[in-house]
């Protein structure tokens, strides 16, 4: 039983609000179409079934969404879109809903990263054009969230061109990309900034605004779409970053703090869960600010349910700064392939284009990124390069990357070699005819490791072995065609 009074009428009222809702779905359709003659103002019952019953289906699209089910939420958020009975205010809550799976189905398909900052952009024009006539709680909340998307979209293109940049200042690099490379960068950094710097106004202006009770998870799309930026803007090396990095920590902070403070303004529990898992996206350590305040947040959050999420979420971030991603991580597939598929992108590469032949040796050069599976069979297999023809050439070029053409396995031993268009092709080939019934197969342990100290012992060994064989015209060697 609750302690005081008004929390004995604040049951009380719930438990009406059940029991009538109990009566409701139990009562018949002709009863319930008998009892309506006793209500006044029919229009007005009818507008607030409405509303209900919007509830009900934004739920169940969420539950849909969580689910992964997204081919079934995206048909329900739809036709919720699309109801002219439907009140502004939850026709853009299902509209929102579209971008949040249209973004979760891409992630689950491990879709091109550099795809993803366009689907919230996207949905955010789609959120403006819905508001276009207000109301301004909402037309402000579809504003933040544009310009969140096209930060996000302006960070995943500097991304792509760190990527290349330190490709290009490596050993395998095109020095003379470089300096082009190194140009786009440093504009590239330029358009984050004031872009950012375009948000934190968003912001400011939002702490005013009459209601921002709405804007807590807009605002943590600004958090979201800068904080890749913000973890590595520290680290590089290369461009001009004194005070930056703590300028930026400090003004996302600001802002988890200011969606933190509206959520106990307007007594939402569910905002200031987000400010903290927002405050730690930037951060990769438990020693920052961003995880002291986060940690204090806690127990300003009076729901048991809200905060137990956000603990949660807390323990996700903790456990990843520890051991990389999660099992519940929904993004996966090749790290190589997503590196490689940013830096297309910041080319004005489309990743996606299954027609591109660029795209097509980029995929094969992630997957033959290291040979590591090929080598752990045998101590006594090696791989080198083969025929490198045009596009191999120009993404060598362009990339810096050299594993783009075919590739050849070899057998120390007994001099056996196959040749195919990509390293899995080649291996399968050459099991099949040579491994499979070899007396002196010799598998590495099974806890071995390819690391770079042993990929450069591997290779000075066989250096020898290589060169006389590339002598021969049959190894590394550029071809007039694919």
């Amino acid at each position: 039983m609750p302690d005081t009074a008004r929390g004995l009428l604040e049951v009380l009222d719930k438990i009406s609000v059940v029991l009538a809702n109990r009566t409701l779905a139990n009562s018949s359709v002709s009863s319930f179409a008998e009892s309506l003659k006793y209500q006044p103002g029919e229009d007005k019952l009818r507008e607030e079934f409405q509303l209900k019953s919007d509830v009900l289906a934004l739920r169940k699209i969420q539950e849909l969404l969580v689910a992964r089910q997204y081919s079934e939420a995206r048909t329900r958020a739809r036709v919720a879109t699309s109801n002219p009975d439907s009140s502004i205010e939850n026709r853009f809550w299902a509209e929102m809903n579209i971008g949040n799976i249209d973004w979760g189905e891409a992630v689950n398909k491990n879709r091109p990263q550099a795809e993803l900052p366009q689907i919230y952009l996207t949905n955010a024009k789609a959120l403006q054009a819905l508001t276009k006539s207000g109301p301004p709680h909402l037309k402000f909340f579809a504003l933040i969230c544009r310009k969140a998307a096209e930060l996000d979209k302006l960070v995943r293109d500097n991304w792509g061109l760190t990527i290349l940049l330190h490709q290009h200042l490596s050993r395998a690099g095109n020095p003379l990309m470089a300096p082009s490379v190194y140009a786009a960068h440093v504009v590239s950094t330029q358009r984050v900034i004031a872009k950012y710097n375009q948000c934190l106004r968003l912001a400011r202006y939002a702490s005013d605004f009459r209601g921002r009770w709405i804007l807590p998870r807009a605002l943590a799309r600004i958090v979201q779409s800068a904080a890749s930026f913000i973890s590595r803007i520290g680290r590089l090396q290369f461009t001009e970053t004194d005070g930056t990095a703590s300028q930026f920590h400090s003004s996302a902070l600001q802002v988890c703090k200011l969606m933190a403070w509206i959520g106990e303004e307007s007594g939402d529990q569910e905002a200031i869960a987000l400010a903290t898992s927002a405050a730690l996206l930037p951060v990769n350590s438990q020693e920052t600010d961003e995880f002291k305040w986060a940690v204090r947040t806690l127990d300003r959050i009076g729901d048991p349910d809200a905060k137990s999420h956000a603990t949660e979420l807390m323990e996700r971030h903790i456990a990843r700064w520890k051991g990389g991603a999660l099992e519940t991580d929904s993004y996966r597939g090749n790290a190589a392939q997503q590196l490689i598929e940013n830096a297309a992108a910041s080319l004005g590469i489309d990743p996606s284009d299954e027609t591109n032949p660029i795209v097509h040796s980029l995929r094969i050069a992630a997957r033959d990124n290291t040979p590591a599976r090929v080598l752990k069979t045998c101590e006594h297999i090696l791989s080198s390069m083969g025929g490198t023809g045009p596009t191999a050439r120009r993404i060598e070029m362009l990339f810096g990357i050299q594993t783009a053409g075919s590739k050849i396995i070899h057998c120390a031993l007994h001099k056996y070699r196959r040749e195919a268009g990509d390293l899995d092709s080649a291996f399968t080939e050459f099991k099949s005819r040579y491994c499979d019934s070899c007396p002196d197969r010799s598998p590495r342990p099974a806890d071995w490791k390819y690391s770079e100290a042993f990929q450069e012992q591997f290779n000075a060994k066989h250096l020898r072995f290589v060169a006389d064989f590339n002598a021969t015209g049959a190894g590394y060697r550029f071809t007039p065609s694919d």
